[in-house]
This record gives structure tokens, sequence and C-alpha cells, in this order.
């Protein structure tokens, strides 16, 4: 009966490979070619085998920057040496403008549309899911205060009021590319 020995080694390059291939071979030759059968396709060389960074590499030469995570924060880095595994780094995520929501009007806060003067403002009285209540129950969604370019103060929530704390009713969010 012959033993089987099967390799799984990852060498640097195709000389490598070939160096690898003659130590194990050399190295079970004294122990006779009869009863020992080798299976060398498990040593593969760096320049064989799949670039685990590729798709990194074509982002970073689409878009100009990656990110690395460091520690628990992501950081855009221009010139990687992709020392880490690949689960440390990623594609730069694409922020885009999206409508605010519940969790973004906190009580106290304030609004006024686009056509409203500086000394014109409403009190945010109640909040559903897709939009805010202001005076006589009137509804605004979400979705038309970002389109319609209404502006929030979120101040009184903070302690104090704040005249020049005005901000577009819209937030940005990161997207996968």
């Amino acid at each position: 009966m012959k033993n089987t020995h099967e390799f799984t080694i990852i060498v640097n390059s195709n000389d490598d490979k070939k160096a690898a291939e003659l130590a194990l071979l050399s190295c079970f030759a004294k122990r006779g070619p009869d009863d020992h059968e080798f299976n060398l396709q498990g040593i593969t060389a760096k320049d064989d085998a799949p670039d685990p960074y590729a798709e990194l590499k074509r982002w970073l030469k689409e878009d100009g920057v990656i990110q690395y995570l460091s520690g628990n924060k992501w950081e855009n880095i221009t010139e990687p040496f992709f020392s880490e595994p690949v689960e440390y780094y990623r594609r730069k995520p694409r922020l885009v403008t999206v409508p605010l929501g519940p969790e973004d009007v906190p009580p106290g806060s304030v609004v006024r549309g686009h056509d409203f003067s500086d000394g014109c403002w409403s009190v945010v009285h109640s909040i559903g899911e897709d939009c805010i209540f202001i005076n006589d129950d009137e509804a605004v969604s979400f979705e038309s205060m970002k389109y319609d370019n209404w502006l929030i103060n979120r101040s009184l929530s903070r302690g104090a009021w704040d005249a020049t704390a005005w901000e577009r009713c819209e937030k940005e969010m990161e997207v996968a590319k």
C-alpha cells in the first residue's frame, strides 16, 4: 500500500516553486519511491495565484483613493502597501444627500421653508414616520423638505437658541460605489 502525500505550499516565484518541488522529492526519495506517491499540484507560485488585492488596485486606479481600517476608523490612502489582510482595505464609499428621517429631528427643532423670511419659522410639534407636523397639524414630508430646500434649526434641543444654526433638511450617507 502506498502512502499518499499532498502539499499546499505558496512560494514567491516560479523559481521557488521548482526549488520546493526538488526539496520535497529529495526529502522523500530516501524512503523509497515504491511505497510513496506524491501530489505536487498544491505548490503554487504567487505569480500563478490570484491577487487578492486586484479589485482594490482597480478601484485605486479608477478613484485615486481607497480606505484602510486603522483601529476602528477608515482612513483615506492613495499609496497603499497592501501589507495587511485584504479585509483591512475597502473602496471609499460615495457620499449622497438624502432626506432627513425622524431620528434627525430632535424635540425643540424649528423649520422654515424656502419661501419664508428669516423671521418666520415653525416649531415641530410632532414627528411621523415620513413627515413632521407643524402649525395646526400641517404635515410636511421629509422628502419635500429636502427637495424644496427647507431649513432646520436644532439648537434649542442642545440647550440654547442659535439664530445662525440653520441647516438644509438633508444629510449625507455613505453608499457603496
